[in-house]
């Protein structure tokens, strides 16, 4: 393209040719669309940033004194990936309109008065604060952490008072799906203001090109290539706690069969004063070997007290019929559960623990086998089977905004690990008469049982 017609399209502020074709769909949308939040999710290698430098470039020089914010979720990202957007896109602008770099307050400024400030919303998540802000773009939102407080309490506010004021999340998938960028996907996409591409969206990935990221993501079924090429919300495999979980095992109604009443109950509970304090209700099915969940409690912060505690415990137990039940709780919260049983005449007992990792394999066993059933009524603990993840170092469970620190998981964890498995609890007289039952006897016993009854 001729310099002299650059030029002019820059005078214009008219910079779309720079994009491939599937970048110019969303910013076709973009475009076209007045809502207050969009959201695009996004394959690796689509070129996201590029495409959301390009838009905040062309807004600010179309539109004097535009103030925008650009937020990377790392701090990093900012001189890795964004800068160079903004060197590669500003390279052939002419100087009249190119802004300048203020590198100390991270800031581009425009000869129009309009700027771009630059932040990384792991350094500072309250950098977005202020007044009077046009236009704010999250790159690689699925990766902020307390997104929607970030949201919420800091862009919203800053927002207000501006007429069109807009923000644009863009991003690939989360790790897990528990996270807040689903429901912001979820909301854009129920207001038409929402776009997905996947690796077969993208003009610049050749046939080669894809089956190099299936080979290097471990195959078209990894939750790896799923997530990051196909922009599906799965838990990464690597990070799940119980990877092999998977929704075939919550059930509807009652597993209960004839031998119900002699299986092992057992109500088993992790305690978080800080985070969620939650008891689970099941038995062993030995029948069937399997561990059933039935019913789960869950009580946050201030409304873990004993009281409250023996409340949701009593009304549980006697809806579900409950009786000789064993009761375990987590070893370090002694205090609170002796006190617990002196009062109510329920005594938890310790569990005892081997390492975390030895735990969850215990229970990664039992769901690979499909031996453990849930109750659709378990949305707590099905929701931290489907969603939880170890953090970064694998040493401990991650924490979740809805899901806390994954309490319902560890409260599973004892469970299963204080269930009997092998004790048969089935009398060997179920179901039969005493009086037309008789053991068989084998050819040549005659004589002795006639001598022991004085038969003859």
């Amino acid at each position: 393209m001729e310099i002299e017609v650059k030029h002019e399209l820059w005078k214009r502020g008219v910079l779309s040719w720079k994009l491939h074709d599937a970048q110019k769909k969303i910013y076709k949308s973009l475009t076209n669309n007045t809502e207050k939040l969009y959201v695009a999710n996004c394959s690796r290698r689509f070129g996201k940033s590029y495409l959301m430098v390009l838009f905040a470039i062309e807004r600010c020089i179309n539109n004097p004194n535009h103030k925008v914010r650009y937020g990377a979720a790392f701090q990093t990202d900012l001189e890795e990936f964004i800068r160079p957007a903004f060197d590669l896109i500003l390279e052939d602008c002419p100087e009249h309109l190119k802004p300048v770099y203020k590198s100390q307050k991270a800031k581009y400024i425009f000869p129009n008065g309009s700027e771009i400030k630059l932040f990384g919303v792991d350094k500072n998540s309250n950098a977005a604060r202020g007044s009077g802000l046009d236009l704010i773009i999250l790159d690689e939102a699925a990766f902020v952490d307390k997104l929607k407080y970030v949201i919420t309490s800091v862009i919203y506010p800053a927002m207000k008072g501006r007429e069109g004021a807009r923000l644009i999340l863009i991003s690939t998938p989360p790790v897990s799906p528990d996270h807040d960028f689903k429901g912001f996907c979820e909301e854009a996409e129920a207001s038409g203001s929402f776009s997905e591409f996947t690796i077969y969206d993208n003009p610049r990935m050749s046939e080669k090109d894809i089956q190099e990221s299936i080979k290097e993501c471990g195959g078209e079924d990894s939750t790896e290539f799923k997530r990051e090429y196909l922009c599906q919300f799965v838990t990464e495999e690597e990070r799940a706690i119980v990877p092999e979980w998977n929704d075939t095992y919550i059930f509807k109604g009652s597993l209960r069969d004839e031998y119900f009443q002699y299986y092992e109950k057992i109500v088993a509970v992790d305690t978080g004063f800080n985070d969620k304090t939650v008891l689970l209700y099941g038995y062993y099915d030995f029948q069937n070997a399997r561990v059933v969940i039935e019913a789960e409690s869950v009580l946050i912060g201030h409304t873990v007290t004993a009281e409250n505690v023996y409340n949701e415990y009593s009304s549980t137990i006697e809806k579900l019929g409950y009786k000789d039940i064993k009761h375990r709780a987590d070893s370090n919260d002694k205090i609170f559960w002796n006190d617990f049983g002196s009062k109510y005449g329920v005594y938890f007992n310790s569990t005892s623990k081997d390492s975390l990792n030895a735990m969850v394999s215990k229970l990664r066993t039992m769901v690979g086998s499909a031996r453990v059933y849930v109750s659709e009524a378990c949305t707590e603990l099905t929701g931290c089977l489907k969603n939880g993840i170890w953090n970064k170092n694998r040493s401990a469970f991650d924490r979740s905004k809805t899901f806390g620190h994954y309490d319902a998981l560890a409260a599973l964890i004892y469970l299963v690990r204080n269930v009997d498995t092998h004790t048969n609890p089935i009398p060997l007289m179920h179901g039969r008469s005493r009086y037309d039952t008789h053991a068989p006897v084998e050819q040549g016993k005659y004589e002795q049982l006639e001598k022991a009854f004085n038969l003859k």
